[in-house]
């Protein structure tokens, strides 16, 4: 029965701390599977005997199996991280008789804590217009929520230690029996938590968090443009229940540039033109993203043509970053008001060649 089982808990007197076997392995609580076995071998092949021959390397060498073989197994950890058993221990007590192991595993899954996300960090910057279409890297300084620096988390004074709970021997809850059912209650005394703090720490007053400057490189991709949203996960706000953390979320607003208009990932722009280039064509000096480039003018253009320049746009986002866009040139053809003698009479006779022409 369960309430056996919890009755052996109390009779040892003596828990393992959860961490433990994290910090022999250098991980996390939070740690993934894989994170925990790259993490085994690599400490196994520097303190196994045969190759580290230190006086304490046999000793840290059966240190670091006992560990793996209790947090590499999914539900040796499961157990682990809420009693504090290892591998033997847990072999020992809990398979008396298949039907109560059974029973024990269903309520770790039913007990187990519903691990939500940290909350998002949002911010805002403001990148000029080539630094949007080119691409560029940001370090941003950012506030989230992360572990007090001060308790480290253990949500006790600093220089003081989160004492044992008595009632539930470090359980967070007692096993009450009314005839052959047994009824788990969380612990009154801890609140579940299985210890107690005598003295909460001021800084995070208890709660093991608090706000935390950090800075992070960002990489903007190429062509990114006002309103885009850049995430980069798990660089938010830390998870109060053991989930993962949020995502910094970056909103991009981009500075207009004083020739080139975007639209998308294509760019406008205009040229002026004389009379005599637009009826003659030529060459003409334009803006572009490479700076001055000049293109060739067909003659007989018209006023407000537009000219397609291929390619010359912005580069797509990814998945489709071998893609530009295009720029559009609008012409606008330019009529004196004010003409030369010699302009005047040019325009005369032109004007009387056409008529004859027609």
């Amino acid at each position: 029965m369960i309430l056996s089982l919890s009755r052996a808990f109390h009779r040892s007197g003596v828990l393992l701390k959860a961490q433990d076997f994290y910090k022999i392995l250098g991980v996390k609580k939070s740690a993934a599977e894989a994170e925990v076995k790259k993490a085994y071998f690599d400490l196994a092949k520097k303190y196994h005997p045969d190759i580290n021959k230190s006086p304490n390397a046999k000793e840290k060498f059966s240190e670091i199996n006992t560990a793996y073989e209790t947090i590499g197994d999914r539900d040796k950890r499961k157990i682990y991280d809420k009693f504090g058993l290892n591998a033997d221990e847990q072999g020992s007590r809990m398979n008396s008789n298949a039907q109560d192991y059974e029973y024990e595993e269903s309520f770790f899954e039913q007990e187990e804590p519903k691990r939500s996300k940290g909350d998002d960090v949002i911010i805002s910057i403001e990148l000029n217009f080539f630094e949007a279409v080119n691409g560029c890297s940001k370090t941003l300084n950012y506030e989230k929520l992360g572990v007090c620096g001060s308790c480290k988390g253990t949500r006790a004074k600093s220089g003081t230690q989160p004492i044992k709970c008595s009632l539930c021997y470090g359980l967070g809850f007692i096993v009450l029996s009314k005839d052959t059912d047994p009824i788990h209650a969380i612990c009154e005394k801890c609140d579940g938590a299985g210890y107690i703090i005598k003295q909460i720490c001021p800084p995070c007053k208890g709660s093991g968090f608090n706000k935390v400057k950090h800075t992070e490189t960002v990489k903007i991709p190429p062509g990114v443009d006002t309103s885009s949203i850049i995430k980069v996960v798990n660089k938010g706000s830390i998870s109060t229940s053991q989930g993962n953390a949020g995502d910094l979320c970056v909103k991009i607003r981009v500075k207009n540039h004083p020739i080139l208009k975007r639209k998308g990932f294509d760019l406008y722009s205009s040229v002026k033109l004389h009379m005599g280039q637009a009826t003659l064509g030529g060459f003409v000096e334009i803006d572009t993203l490479n700076g001055k480039t000049e293109i060739k003018i067909e003659p007989g253009l018209e006023n407000s043509e537009t000219l397609r320049l291929t390619n010359y746009g912005i580069q797509h986002l990814p998945p489709n970053s071998h893609i530009r866009g295009h720029q559009y040139v609008d012409v606008q053809v330019q009529i004196p008001k004010i003409l030369t003698k010699r302009q005047k009479k040019i325009l005369e006779e032109l004007a009387k060649l056409e008529s004859n022409n027609s």
